[in-house]
């Protein structure tokens, strides 16, 4: 851990001499400025990267080329070290719409901006947020944009059918968690929080196995197991029955032995 310490603490050191070096000519330089920022960032040292983002955005032209990538990760990494030092929300939300005035096209400013108000507990602007990001990548599409709204895509579809169940609006809840599945089966979290929509609507339960059936093929032996492990994690006792039911003799017995092989903490073999 100490030579690993001592190469990330010489990297560190290295970087921050060459970036140095180049605004020491050009003092004004918003790319090299972002870099430094980028360099403290990941040093953490939140309070000097935020002071060197300033200093770039303050530094960029007053129209931003449409593909400024650069810039970009300049506001993106700025609203994250503001968000991690515990700014106020105004502040935030000042760097936003500037970030979004010099450069519309660009997703990752909602996207970070989501995260961050769902953390929060504001779940309505989160959903807000990642529904703007979403439908920036569809319109704008991937080119020099949008990193970040793409590696959290998923993430984002899951925390929008959470966000809609807070709030009560079942039917977007049910939607949103509809996509995430048809994509990946085994998503946990959508399958939770779209089971959950269900139970606090009071549907009854032949008729989550029917719409279930939609999404699952209840002749593959790994969906109904899939299925019966998250009723018997959610509790859900009647479900838990129904899928129970439909798995042969054989693909019971194995996976009850699994489960007790699980409970005592014995390896599986």
């Amino acid at each position: 851990y100490r030579k690993k310490d001592q190469k990330e603490k010489s990297k560190f050191e290295r970087n921050l001499t060459m970036i140095q070096e180049v605004l020491k000519t050009d003092p004004e330089n918003c790319d090299y400025l972002g870099y430094l920022g980028d360099t403290y960032s990941s040093d953490g040292k939140f309070e000097e990267a935020k002071k060197a983002y300033r200093e770039a955005v303050a530094a960029m032209p007053d129209t931003l080329a449409t593909y400024d990538q650069r810039s970009a990760y300049t506001y993106t990494n700025l609203l994250r070290v503001c968000q991690a030092l515990k700014d106020p929300e105004e502040e935030i939300e000042e760097i936003y719409r500037q970030a979004v005035e010099k450069l519309p096209k660009e997703p990752d400013f909602e996207c970070v901006m989501g995260k961050w108000y769902w953390g929060e507990g504001k779940y309505e602007k989160a959903v807000r947020m990642y529904e703007i990001a979403i439908e920036k990548l569809e319109k704008f599409g991937l080119l020099n944009r949008g990193t970040l709204a793409t590696s959290m895509l998923v993430g984002m579809y899951e925390e929008l059918g959470e966000g809609y169940r807070k709030m009560g609006d079942y039917r977007n809840a049910v939607r949103y968690c509809v996509i995430v599945l048809n994509s990946d089966h085994r998503d946990m979290a959508a399958i939770i929080t779209l089971l959950n929509c269900f139970r606090e609507q009071q549907v009854g339960v032949e008729a989550v196995f029917s719409f279930l059936e939609k999404i699952y093929n209840y002749s593959d032996t790994k969906d109904k197991i899939f299925l019966l492990h998250v009723s018997i994690t959610m509790g859900w006792k009647d479900l838990e029955r129904m899928y129970r039911g439909i798995l042969l003799p054989q693909e019971r017995e194995e996976f009850d032995a699994a489960m007790e092989t699980a409970q005592s903490g014995a390896p599986l073999s």
